[in-house]
C-alpha cells in the first residue's frame, strides 16, 4: 500500500509563531525593565539634584548670616526668607529653592531650604533640609600659635578635662581631676607653626594629648620631652601617633563690643564691685587700668571692660570674678599681670574670664608672671604671649605670634568645654551643626 503523506508546514509555522511570541514577550519585558530602570535612575538623579539645590540654599543662608547681608531677603518677625529661582537642570527642567533663617539676629539661628524641581511633563519634586547652627570654635587648642612657634624650654605639664561634659550650662561644673587612662585627660593639643628651625619646642615638657606643626619639625629632648595618650605603652616617651602636621589654629578678628559705658574706671573706683544683679553685660571703660597692692576689682555679674591703653595688675592687686560673674577684658596696649592676686575666677569655668589683646603691634608682648592660678583664656591677634609663672592654668592660650612658657613646673589644664564656648568679642562665623531632611 502507498504511504500516507502529511503536510508539516503548518506545524513549522505554529512553532515559528510561538517562538516569535516568546521573543516578543521577552523583548517587551526587557523594554519594560529598561524603562523602569531609566525612570528609577532619572528619579535618583533628580532627587540628587534637589538635595544639592537645597544644600545650595543653605550655603546662601550661611553667607547672608555671616556677612549680615540681607539684600533681597524679606523679614517676618525674627525670620528672614528668600526664594532663589531660575536654576536650569537640563531636559527642560528648572529649579528653585525657598530659604528661611529663623532667629536670624539671635543665638544659633535655624536654616531651612526647600528645593523644588519642575519638568515639562508636569512632574515636580521637592526636598527640604533643615540645619541647626553653631559658631566656629576659637579655643580648639590648649596652647597655639597660628603663625609662629610654641616654646617650652624648661618643663611643664599640659593635659585636659571637661568642665561641662553634657554641654549644659545649667548643670554643675565638673572640677578638674586627672585619672590615668581617662580619655578626656589626654585631649590637650599644642599647635605651633614655625620659626627658623621648629614649630613646637617641647624640651622637658609633657603633653598628655597631641602636638602638631604643619610646616616645621617638632623638637624634644630624647627621654625628657613627652607626648602621651591614654593607651601609650609604658616606657614610650613620645607617642608618634600623636605627633603630626594636621594643625588647626583658627584666628578670627577681635571685635571690641560697642555701646556707651556705664562707668569710667579710674583710681577712685577701680577697687569697687560691678555687675551685681545685671542680666546683660555692664560695660566699663578705662584709659589706664592699674590694680595695685591692696586693691580688688570685683566682678559680680556679666561685665565687659574696655581698656584703651594699659592694663597692669601688680603687687597684691587682684581682679576677682565671683561665682555669679563673667568678664571679658579688651586691652589695646600693654597687658601685664604680675601681682600675687592675679586674675581670680571663682566660677571655675575658664570661659567666664576672657582676656583679649586688641593691639595691632607685634613689637611688645603680653606678660603673665603672677603666681596665682588662672582660670580663663588669653587671646592675642598680634602680640606674643610670654608666661614666666609656675602657676596652674585652667583654660587656653592663643596668639598669632609666638607663645613662650619659661617656667619649669607650670601646669596647663585645657578645658574641653571651650570647644563649644562662644565669645561675643570674637568675630566667629556660623557653621552648620546638624543637618536633617524633613
Amino acid at each position: 500500500m502507498a504511504p500516507t503523506w502529511h503536510n508539516d508546514r503548518g506545524a513549522f509555522t505554529l512553532v515559528a509563531l510561538c517562538f516569535t511570541a516568546i521573543i516578543g514577550i521577552a523583548l517587551a519585558s526587557y523594554l519594560s525593565i529598561c524603562l523602569q530602570s531609566l525612570q528609577t535612575s532619572t528619579r535618583t538623579v533628580q532627587r540628587g539634584q534637589a538635595y544639592s539645590l537645597a544644600e545650595t540654599g543653605l550655603e546662601e543662608a550661611l553667607v547672608a548670616l555671616n556677612e549680615s547681608s540681607w539684600t533681597g531677603w524679606s523679614l517676618s518677625g525674627s525670620t528672614m526668607s528668600r526664594t532663589f529661582t531660575d536654576y536650569a537642570l537640563g531636559a527642560g527642567g528648572t529649579g528653585q529653592v525657598a530659604v528661611s533663617v529663623a532667629n536670624y539676629s539671635g543665638n544659633f539661628p535655624t536654616l531651612t531650604a526647600a528645593a523644588t524641581l519642575s519638568y515639562p511633563n508636569g512632574r515636580s519634586l521637592t526636598r527640604t533640609l533643615r540645619a541647626t547652627t553653631t559658631v566656629a570654635p576659637v579655643f580648639v587648642n590648649a596652647v597655639a600659635s597660628a603663625s609662629n612657634y610654641v616654646y617650652f624650654p624648661n618643663g611643664g605639664v599640659i593635659d585636659s578635662w571637661n568642665s561641662d561634659p553634657d554641654n549644659n550650662p545649667a548643670t554643675a561644673v565638673v572640677a578638674y581631676s586627672f585619672t590615668a587612662g581617662n580619655t578626656s585627660n589626654y585631649a590637650a593639643i599644642v599647635s605651633g607653626n614655625y620659626n627658623s628651625t621648629y614649630g613646637v619646642y617641647l624640651n622637658k615638657a609633657t603633653v598628655y594629648g597631641y602636638v602638631n606643626s604643619p610646616d616645621k619639625p617638632i623638637t624634644w629632648t630624647s627621654g625628657v620631652g613627652k607626648v602621651k595618650g591614654p593607651t601609650t605603652p609604658a616606657g614610650t616617651d613620645v607617642d608618634t601617633s600623636r605627633v603630626g602636621k594636621s594643625s588647626f589654629v583658627p584666628m578670627f578678628d577681635i571685635v571690641t563690643p560697642t555701646g556707651a559705658a556705664s562707668y569710667y574706671l579710674d583710681d577712685s573706683n577701680d577697687h569697687s564691685t560691678y555687675g551685681t544683679g545685671a542680666s546683660t553685660p555692664v560695660i566699663l571703660d578705662a584709659y589706664d587700668l592699674y590694680i595695685s597692692s591692696g586693691e580688688t576689682l570685683t566682678i559680680n555679674g556679666p561685665v565687659i571692660i574696655r581698656v584703651s591703653h594699659n592694663l597692669n595688675v601688680y603687687g597684691t592687686g587682684k581682679i576677682l570674678v565671683t561665682a555669679n560673674g563673667s568678664l571679658q577684658l579688651f586691652v589695646a596696649n600693654d597687658l601685664d599681670i604680675s601681682s600675687s592676686g592675679g586674675l581670680q575666677n571663682n566660677t571655675n569655668e575658664p570661659k567666664k574670664l576672657a582676656v583679649f589683646s586688641t593691639d595691632s603691634s607685634t613689637s611688645n608682648y603680653i606678660t603673665y608672671s603672677s603666681s596665682a592660678d588662672f582660670r580663663g583664656v588669653i587671646y592675642s591677634k598680634n602680640r606674643p604671649i610670654y608666661v614666666t609663672s609656675n602657676a596652674e592654668f585652667y583654660g587656653a592660650f592663643l596668639s598669632d605670634q609666638w607663645v613662650y612658657f619659661s617656667g619649669s613646673s607650670f601646669k596647663i589644664h585645657y578645658d574641653l568645654a571651650l570647644r563649644n564656648a562662644r565669645f561675643s568679642g570674637v568675630d566667629t562665623p556660623y557653621l552648620i551643626n546638624q543637618l536633617t531632611e524633613l
